[in-house]
């Protein structure tokens, strides 16, 4: 009874400077208490924090004003669509940004790179970047990326290359293809081409086939002295109405002409691999073919020597062109079987599971929030123990006025009363053994740190509980007063 009505009169009584140390104290009691609950959230703080930096960085690159809530809940929803990882999805996102994407074509071309990741077995970089390089050099935009991916992705499957060597090939191949009439799918038939005729890697291909078509555009007049019909193509080329595979197939038609007249051109294939003994070769081919040998050796010689293997590859395989060509017409869509069997798969349905955890603790970053306020009030009540003197300080500052707010009660009631301090120092044990066991848990996470706030804490445990006798004996005094009357 009264433990209430005492704690009033010792507010009435209260000095005014010494309500900021009880404002303290009581934050002071509510850290030590929230600490275990804090120790224990280790992994939802890795999960905050990651959250927090991928939105920052994103926020930094894109140039719309996009909200904490949009991107996180965006990257989160799209690794669970994809049974992908929250970084996946993220690294991904901030290849696509720094390019300058708006935020909407962002999220759209990530998500087609997380499909490519699904059906072609890339990494996030691989798949961001190699996107992002046939986005540039090729003039398309994030909503084509689909399609684009079903295009490498059903090339890859019906013909000897893979996904990655043909993104590899594509970002070697630079402003080449552009200059020279090319179109994406072109494009990809050529390196298909020669991935098929020399089993080589995506960059050696890629290399090779920016060589050719540069060496095509310099030597054009070669071509156009084989025929007339050769003639007419590469005047057409230069119009736009032609590209440079019209050039090499018109070559091509050429040089099977002059094949069927001299059986012994079969041996310029062996010539112009890079055979050795190739000076001889071409000696005593120049006398077996004399002015057949000059015209084909002239379109030859339009890539160097190390080149020469590639072109003659690629000539001798332009039938498989024209198939990826049939291929690539009804490409649209079909990555997307391919994609609903990963999500089949165990590793799909983990990612998803902890992409949907992350979400959860992320909370749309309320845990985060939360987390931040702790740690401010923690710096706060760290600056007033300082600004104090330290806690020595703060101590006997308390002791002092809980001193001199008792000798003001009247020394018969205190002797009347005595009684209910006693019974108030038991609560007080009570209290300091509770917030004791807070300053294990606070010095087990946080060190001298929480030694020094549990600390605090049991010196505003006692104060309470004398508090209460006070208000008690107060109210006491009331009671009497009124049943006087």
């Amino acid at each position: 009874v009264g433990e209430n009505h005492l704690a009033r009169l010792l507010r009435a009584h209260e000095p005014i400077a010494f309500r900021p140390i009880r404002f303290f104290g009581d934050v002071a009691l509510s850290i030590g208490h929230t600490i275990a609950v804090v120790r224990r959230m280790g992994d939802v703080n890795d999960v905050l924090t990651k959250t927090e930096n991928t939105v920052i960085e994103l926020q930094r690159v894109l140039n719309d004003t996009v909200s904490d809530r949009q991107i996180s809940n965006a990257l989160y929803d799209l690794a669970q669509k994809y049974g992908q990882t929250f970084e996946n999805a993220s690294t991904i996102a901030q290849n696509f940004a720094k390019s300058g994407m708006s935020w909407n074509d962002t999220i759209k071309a990530t998500e087609s790179a997380l499909l490519a990741m699904n059906v072609a077995e890339l990494n996030a970089s691989e798949s961001s970047e190699g996107l992002l390089s046939i986005m540039v050099q090729f003039k398309k935009d994030a909503s084509e990326l689909e399609t684009i991916v079903d295009q490498l992705n059903k090339t890859a499957d019906k013909n000897p290359v893979t996904t990655e060597k043909l993104l590899k090939a594509l970002q070697r191949t630079g402003s080449a293809a552009a200059t020279s009439n090319l179109t994406l799918e072109k494009t990809i038939g050529i390196i298909t081409t020669l991935s098929a005729a020399t089993n080589r890697s995506g960059q050696n291909i890629g290399t090779a086939t920016n060589a050719l078509i540069m060496y095509t555009q310099k030597n054009l007049d070669i071509f156009a002295q084989m025929s007339e019909e050769s003639a007419k193509v590469v005047e057409n080329f230069k119009r736009g109405t032609a590209d440079i595979v019209d050039i090499w197939k018109a070559a091509q038609d050429e040089i099977n002409k002059l094949k069927s007249n001299k059986d012994q051109f079969n041996s310029l294939i062996d010539l112009f691999g890079g055979a050795e003994g190739m000076e001889e070769l071409n000696s005593s081919l120049h006398d077996e073919l004399e002015d057949t040998f000059e015209q084909i050796n002239s379109v030859y010689n339009i890539a160097n020597t190390y080149r020469k293997n590639y072109f003659i590859a690629l000539l001798d395989n332009l039938d498989r062109f024209d198939k990826v060509q049939t291929q690539l017409q009804d490409a649209r869509g079909y990555s997307q079987e391919e994609n609903l069997k990963y999500m089949s798969t165990l590793e799909a349905k983990m990612n998803t599971l902890t992409s949907k955890w992350e979400y959860l603790a992320n909370d749309e970053q309320g845990l985060l929030k939360f987390r931040k306020g702790l740690v401010d009030l923690g710096i706060q009540a760290l600056d007033l123990i300082k600004n104090m003197g330290g806690i020595v300080n703060v101590l006997m500052t308390i002791t002092g006025i809980i001193g001199g707010l008792v000798i003001t009660i009247k020394s018969a009631t205190i002797a009347k009363k005595v009684m209910e301090v006693a019974e108030a120092f038991k609560a007080m044990g009570a209290a300091v053994r509770g917030v004791a066991t807070a300053g294990q848990e606070a010095e087990a996470s946080f060190g001298w740190i929480g030694i020094i706030i549990a600390a605090l804490s049991m010196a505003i445990g006692a104060f309470n509980a004398i508090s209460s006798a006070v208000e008690r004996t107060r109210q006491s005094f009331m009671d009497e007063a009124l049943a006087s009357r």
